[in-house]
C-alpha cells in the first residue's frame, strides 16, 4: 500500500502487490480486479472510492488507487484516518460509550450495505476498519466473495485474528460469516483486549462491567451462535445499534448544533441520497423530538413529517435489499409522526400513521423478535392510545393487550431491561380496561405495573420514574373509586416518594407529576375524612 498524489495534489491510496506480483502474476492481478469491483459496487459508500484500476495480462504490475480516507471525513488536509485497533490505543483500552455506539452503528451500516451489493468481505479485523468523524469505512477487499463465489486466494492474505472466523458448516462465505466476525471484532473492542471474547466464557463472556445496554449486548452475542441461522443479519444488527445510540446526535444538549447538522446533511442527501439519506432521515427524528421537548410543536411536525419522507425515498431507491434497516427507520419515524400529529389535534392522521407504524413492525417482529418485538410493543401502545382517542375502545383493548403479549414474551426469553416496557404496557392496559368498565381487572394490571417498577434496578428505575410515578397515580385513582382512600393515599405517598429519589425539581415533568399528585390527595381527603369512622 502507497500513499500518493493526483495532478491537483489529492492524497490517494494505491494497492500494488510488488512482491505477490513477482512470484504469481496471476493472482496478484485477480486480487486487484476483486479488490476493484468491490470498491465499485460500494461506490464510495462505507469503503473509498476507486481511482482507478489496471490489470493487465502482460507482464506488467497490476494495481487499485482508490481515495484516502482521512480522519476528519470533510477535510482532506486531515491526517488519514485511524484503524480500530489504533482508536482503542488511543483511549488507553476504554472507548467511551458514546464512540463505541458511533463505531458500532457505522460498521453494521457498512456491512449491512456491501451484503446488498451481493459482497462478502471475509477478512473483517481491527485493521480493515477505519474510523472518520462522521462514519466507519471498510478497506482489504482483496479475497472478498462477490455474488456468492469466493476467492480462490484466501491463503494468500490469511486473517492474522483467527477468533473472527466463524468455524460454519458451509463451504463457502455467507453475509453471517461477516455478521459472526462483526460480533466478535466488537464485543473484542469492548473489552479492550484483542482475543476471542468467548475466552473465559461463563454465560455471556468476560464483559462484567460493559458499559452498553443489556439489550444490544445480548444481540452482539447472538452474532457467536454456532448456528448461522440464529444470527441476526447485518441490517437488524444494524437497527439494534440505532436504536440504543437513538440516533447521531441524540445526547446532544443544544438545538443550535442539532439544526446546523440538519442543515448540513440536508444538503449532502440532496447531493447523494444514498450516502447520506439514512443520517440525514435518523437526524430529522431526532431534531423533531428535541423541539418537541422545547414546545415548538409545528416546527417538530415539519421534521418528523420530512424524517418520513426521506426514508419513504430510501426505500423506493434502495429496492428489496434494503428494505429492513429502511422499513424500521420509517416505522419509527411514522410512530413519531403519529404522537406530533396527534399533539396538533390532526386525529385522523395520527391514527393513520401509527397504523402505518404497525404493519411495518409487524412484519420485522416476525422476521426477528428480539430485534423489533420491543419496537411493536411500543408502536402498539401509541396505536391503543390513538384508537382510544378515536372512541375506538374495543381495538384500543385488543392492541394494548398484544403489547402486554410481546412484553412477557420478551421477558420469558430472558431480554433484560423488559421490566419498565412492560410495566408501561400494563398501566396503559390498565386504562384501557377502565374505559370498558372493567375496573377490577384495570387495578389489577395497575397493581402488576407499579409492582414491576418498584423492583426495578436503580439505573432502570431512574430512567423511568416517570412512567413509576404516573402508574402510582393511576393506581391511587382506581383505589379511590373503590372507597380505598387510606390505601390511595399511600399509594399517592409513594409516588411523591419516587419524585423525590429520581426527579429533578426544576423539570417540567416533575412539575407535572406534583400537581397531578396533589390533585388527588386533595380529591382522596375530601371523602375520605367524611367518611364515617375515618
Amino acid at each position: 500500500m502507497y500513499l500518493a498524489e493526483d495532478d491537483d495534489g489529492t492524497v490517494t491510496t494505491v494497492r500494488a502487490p510488488v512482491m505477490l506480483h513477482t512470484r504469481d502474476p496471476g493472482t496478484a492481478r485477480d486480487l486487484v480486479r476483486t479488490e476493484a469491483e468491490c470498491l465499485t459496487r460500494m461506490q464510495g459508500t462505507h469503503a473509498p472510492a476507486l481511482l482507478g484500476v489496471a490489470a493487465p495480462t502482460t507482464g506488467e504490475l497490476p494495481w487499485v488507487a482508490a481515495s484516502c480516507v482521512h480522519r476528519r471525513a470533510d477535510a482532506p488536509s486531515s491526517p488519514p484516518a485511524p484503524n480500530l485497533r489504533a482508536v482503542l490505543d488511543e483511549h488507553g483500552g476504554t472507548v467511551p460509550e458514546e464512540l463505541f455506539l458511533r463505531i458500532g452503528l457505522g460498521l453494521t451500516e457498512a456491512v449491512a450495505f456491501a451484503h446488498s451489493r451481493g459482497l462478502v468481505h471475509g477478512s473483517l479485523s481491527p485493521l480493515a476498519v477505519l474510523v472518520t468523524d462522521r462514519d466507519v469505512r471498510l478497506v482489504g477487499w482483496a479475497t472478498a466473495t462477490i455474488d456468492g463465489v469466493d476467492s480462490t486466494h484466501r491463503d494468500v492474505l490469511p486473517l492474522s485474528d483467527t477468533y473472527l472466523e466463524a468455524d460454519d458448516d458451509e463451504l463457502s462465505l455467507t453475509p453471517q460469516s461477516d455478521v459472526y466476525a462483526v460480533g466478535a471484532l466488537l464485543l473484542a473492542f469492548l473489552s479492550g483486549r484483542w482475543s476471542d471474547p468467548r475466552a473465559d466464557d461463563s454465560g455471556h463472556g468476560p464483559l462484567p462491567n460493559p458499559g452498553i445496554g443489556p439489550v444490544l449486548l445480548r444481540t452482539l452475542w447472538r452474532c457467536l451462535e454456532h448456528d448461522p441461522a440464529r444470527r441476526p443479519s447485518a441490517a437488524a444488527l444494524a437497527e439494534a445499534f440505532a436504536l440504543a445510540s437513538g440516533g447521531p446526535t441524540a445526547d446532544r444538549a443544544s438545538e443550535e448544533v442539532v439544526a446546523e447538522d440538519v442543515r448540513r446533511v440536508r444538503d449532502l442527501a440532496g447531493r447523494d441520497i444514498g450516502t447520506y439519506g439514512l443520517e440525514f432521515a435518523r437526524l430529522l427524528l431526532t431534531f423533531s423530538n428535541q423541539l418537541a421537548s422545547v414546545g415548538q410543536r409545528e416546527e417538530s411536525l415539519a421534521a418528523a413529517l420530512e424524517s418520513v419522507e426521506v426514508y419513504r425515498e430510501l426505500l423506493s431507491v434502495g429496492g428489496n435489499s434494503a428494505s429492513v434497516p429502511f422499513s424500521s427507520g420509517l416505522a419509527e419515524a411514522l410512530s413519531n409522526l403519529s404522537v406530533r400529529l396527534g399533539e396538533a389535534g390532526r386525529a385522523g392522521e395520527s391514527l393513520d400513521a401509527v397504523s402505518e407504524a404497525e404493519t411495518l413492525y409487524r412484519e420485522l417482529r416476525r422476521r426477528d423478535f428480539g430485534v423489533f418485538g420491543a419496537g411493536h410493543a411500543m408502536t402498539l401502545n401509541n396505536q391503543s392510545n390513538r384508537l382510544a382517542e378515536a372512541g375506538r375502545y374495543r381495538e384500543a383493548l385488543q392492541a394494548i393487550e398484544e403489547a402486554v403479549l410481546i412484553g412477557r414474551r420478551r421477558a420469558e426469553l430472558g431480554e433484560p431491561a423488559v421490566g419498565g416496557d412492560l410495566a408501561r404496557s400494563l398501566t396503559n392496559l390498565g386504562s384501557r380496561l377502565g374505559d370498558l368498565g372493567r375496573q377490577g381487572e384495570a387495578r389489577t394490571a395497575v397493581a402488576e405495573a407499579t409492582q414491576i417498577y418498584g423492583a426495578l434496578p436503580p439505573e432502570e428505575a431512574r430512567s423511568v420514574w416517570t412512567d413509576h410515578a404516573m402508574s402510582l397515580i393511576n393506581f391511587a385513582v382506581l383505589l379511590g373509586d373503590e372507597g380505598r382512600h387510606d390505601d390511595a393515599l399511600s399509594v399517592v405517598d409513594a409516588s411523591f416518594a419516587v419524585l423525590d429519589q429520581y426527579g429533578d425539581e426544576r423539570s417540567r415533568a416533575a412539575f407535572e407529576i406534583q400537581e397531578w399528585s396533589r390533585r388527588i390527595r386533595s380529591w382522596l381527603e375530601g371523602p375520605a375524612a367524611r367518611a364515617p369512622g375515618q
